[in-house]
């Protein structure tokens, strides 16, 4: 608001507002958001974007309006904001990563990845799935019955969404695709991205089952899910698309990689442990917390690794000596 009140040339010296000003910014964010849907969900050929990695990128644009300037009901509600801060994972950042991936796999492979059939079901699958999977995590929570039901059918159909990218991603890879796309720049890293979304998708599937999600609630098996969307898939992919052919991006990738290995399984595991100690009457709460340390360790060692290669990574970008 305040950016286009200067743009306006007005001058704002606190309090309320002008009207023009919020007019002008209302106006801005509807156009956003208008045009950012048609460009994602339209299907006239006039505004439909050409391919998919053009219409996921709409999509994360669109759902980061929305995310960034809606008005979440319950926001002010812990399971609220949970549930919010989850649907943009499914909705801004995967889209966003798979943007990335369509258009760089296959650049490196030289290889088409497939623009309709089962490409197109999984944007759609996880377009209308994604925002309601967030729910499956406040299903025993202070929420009516029917929205936990809602999120759990939800999480249970992403899984449709990691069928429907190895129906297009093994393909591309089986043909020799894995060799070109691994030793090109930034491959690696697009690699681990594009394995991580399935692997991310199945898990989710997997903790939809009450059977399941109800151990794994809350435990440190929710940050490796977190984790594996934000770093494995979103990070690695964004670091892929824009790495060099350089000495210092390839060692970036093995600290980044080795990092994630730590990270998540020190997360996935602990998680599970966790999981089992709360079931199990014979193991007091206090000693959870000891059982847990060795997998503290390991996200911090983690961690450490993750940054590393980040900085690695910069150096890569903004140092000399380093490209091949």
């Amino acid at each position: 608001m305040r950016v286009t009140g200067v743009f306006l040339g007005l001058d704002w010296k606190g309090g309320d507002f002008p009207w023009l000003a919020r007019t002008a910014h209302d106006a801005v964010v509807e156009g956003w958001f208008f045009w950012a849907g048609l460009a994602a969900f339209g299907s006239s050929r006039l505004w439909s974007p050409r391919s998919l990695s053009e219409r996921y990128a709409s999509a994360a644009f669109f759902f980061l309006i929305v995310f960034t300037f809606g008005k979440k009901a319950g926001e002010a509600l812990p399971s609220g904001v949970a549930w919010a801060e989850s649907g943009m994972l499914f909705l801004w950042v995967a889209p966003l990563a798979l943007a990335v991936l369509c258009r760089a796999l296959p650049e490196r492979a030289g290889w088409e990845l497939p623009q309709e059939g089962a490409a197109r079901l999984g944007f759609w699958v996880l377009m209308l799935c994604g925002g309601w999977a967030g729910a499956a995590r406040i299903a025993s929570g202070p929420v009516p019955a029917w929205i936990g039901t809602a999120g759990i059918a939800s999480a249970l159909l992403l899984v449709l969404a990691a069928v429907a990218w190895l129906t297009s991603l093994i393909p591309l890879l089986r043909s020799g695709g894995w060799g070109r796309i691994r030793y090109a720049k930034g491959g690696g890293f697009l690699l681990v991205a594009a394995i991580a979304f399935p692997v991310w998708l199945f898990l989710v599937w997997l903790t939809a089952f009450r059977s399941i999600g109800s151990h794994l609630h809350l435990t440190l098996f929710d940050a490796a899910l977190d984790d594996l969307a934000v770093l494995a898939l979103g990070a690695m992919a964004l670091l892929g698309f824009f790495a060099r052919a350089s000495h210092w991006h390839r060692i970036a990738f093995w600290f980044c990689a080795g990092g994630l290995l730590f990270l998540i399984g020190g997360e996935a595991i602990g998680g599970v442990l966790q999981a089992l100690a709360f079931t199990n009457p014979n193991v007091p709460f206090a000693a959870v917390g000891s059982l847990l340390a060795p997998f503290l360790w390991m996200r911090w060692i983690g961690w450490g690794l993750f940054e590393i290669g980040v900085v690695a990574y910069g150096l890569g970008c903004f140092g000399r000596g380093g490209d091949e």
